[in-house]
């Protein structure tokens, strides 16, 4: 239909008869400008990006008898409160954005180009400005700031409604774009937060080092995505602004989301190498003191009760677990907090890293654990009680976890391991029918 349209134009006639057709079924519609369960036909061109189709829809409308329908339809909302604006600004198709403005300049007055077209809001409190941000529609914020200009919109009324205003999870437009980690976007926001002279202030706490509904930074977002581009514009942006040293060191030290998770835990989660570098880079560059480097390392969420070194753990992370192992001995931890508070330390549900290593399979981990155990001289009996004996809150044991999840390569190195410490056979048979016996007893009830 859209190639057919391309090449041929209805005629008047047409247009007239499909325009009194389309009113015809929209008042006879039980709800007129929202839709409960449904969406309009222009909304589905539009997020189909069928130009053709949309101009045969609008311009079948025109007619005096037929524009209240077009007024109504350009207005109506889907099942999520988003016109057809919405969906074509989330979706970054520019030539359909474009023709809908101008239909709906003519069909609109100020007041509804402004507060429906321009800053409407779908039923999360998503503006067009939100959408386009989050899927990082550049040419599409580009577009709505220079409309915004057309329309005399306020300096007051854009640092609002386009870089202040939050959705009903807390996210500006600021932090839609760091959640879908586009830079470009969020240069774009700075630009224009800067050109509305929005003050220093107002540029920190508003926008830099502002928090959502949970408490989460576009810096955690960032170091979460491990996108490093973003992480050192936010960084370039707190020097442009003069951020106090202190107010430095609470970015990379304060919790950064609801959990209490920090930068260094994000990174370490996603398995992030180069985000957890740039960090204790920064970290060091700001001259935090050993003890400050330290807590940094060791710190738990306050909900979890997690440390990074455990979520690189649980992650399957040993690149990062290295990294860790290394900034801590370079802080010069003694032998027994390297054994206490990273190789033998509990978690949550008394989980060590040992056990959840060996509840994901992660074989590299493990052996890193092992090596690290040795390097720090335990005894045998201290490797032989961790990896075979020890229990958490559920009383599973490594070997036991390995064994549910069906990690093969885990439970050969198990076995291994138990040779190399010299484990007596009968000893290591009577522990296997027991964790057998046990996990069968377990699954009877």
């Amino acid at each position: 239909m859209n190639r057919l349209l391309e090449i041929t134009k209805p005629s008047t006639e047409a247009l007239k008869e499909y325009g009194e057709l389309l009113d015809e079924q929209w008042n006879k519609g039980e709800v007129q400008g929202s839709l409960i369960f449904d969406t309009t036909a222009l909304h589905e061109a539009e997020a189909e990006n069928n130009d053709r189709i949309i101009g045969l829809l609008l311009d079948s409308l025109k007619s005096g008898e037929n524009s209240k329908a077009l007024r109504v339809i350009l207005l109506a909302k889907n099942y999520d409160g988003r016109t057809a604006w919405h969906v074509a600004a989330e979706a970054g198709h520019i030539k359909v954005v474009e023709n809908l403005w101008i239909w709906a300049k003519a069909q609109l007055d100020s007041s509804e180009l402004k507060n429906e077209i321009l800053f409407g809001k779908d039923n999360l409190k998503n503006t067009a400005w939100h959408r386009a941000a989050l899927w990082g529609r550049v040419q599409i914020l580009i577009k709505l700031c220079d409309w915004a200009a057309e329309e005399h919109i306020k300096p007051k009324e854009l640092r609002d409604e386009v870089l202040l205003s939050k959705n009903s999870l807390g996210h500006t437009s600021w932090h839609a774009a760091a959640n879908g980690g586009h830079v470009e976007v969020l240069e774009k926001l700075w630009y224009w937060a800067k050109e509305l002279q929005l003050k220093p202030e107002e540029l920190k706490n508003e926008v830099l080092l502002s928090r959502d509904i949970i408490n989460e930074t576009a810096w955690y977002k960032a170091a979460e995505r491990g996108r490093v581009d973003l992480l050192e514009n936010l960084w370039d942006w707190a020097k442009e602004l003069q951020l106090k040293p202190q107010e430095l060191k609470n970015v990379l030290l304060v919790p950064n989301n609801m959990c209490g998770g920090t930068l260094l835990h994000a990174a370490a989660r996603g398995g992030h190498v180069e985000i957890l570098e740039k960090l204790w880079n920064w970290a060091k560059e700001l001259q935090l003191k050993p003890q400050e480097l330290k807590n940094m390392l060791l710190v738990s969420d306050f909900l979890y009760r997690t440390t990074p070194w455990y979520a690189a753990a649980s992650g399957g992370h040993d690149e990062i677990l290295e990294k860790l192992w290394n900034w801590a001995k370079e802080l010069q931890l003694k032998p027994e907090e390297l054994r206490n508070e990273l190789l033998l330390s509990k978690y949550p549900l008394d989980q060590t890293a040992w056990l959840v290593a060996a509840s994901g399979g992660h074989v590299e981990v493990l052996e890193k654990l092992w090596n690290w155990a040795k390097e720090l001289q335990l005894k045998p009996e201290e490797l032989w009680y961790e990896l075979w004996m020890s229990k958490d809150k559920s009383g599973t044991t490594a070997w036991q976890m390995a064994a549910v999840e069906g990690h093969v390569k885990v439970l050969e190195k198990l076995c291994d391991w138990a040779n190399e410490i010299h484990l007596n056979k009968e000893e290591l048979r009577n522990v296997m029918l027991l964790s057998i016996n046990e996990l069968e007893n377990t699954d009877r009830a």
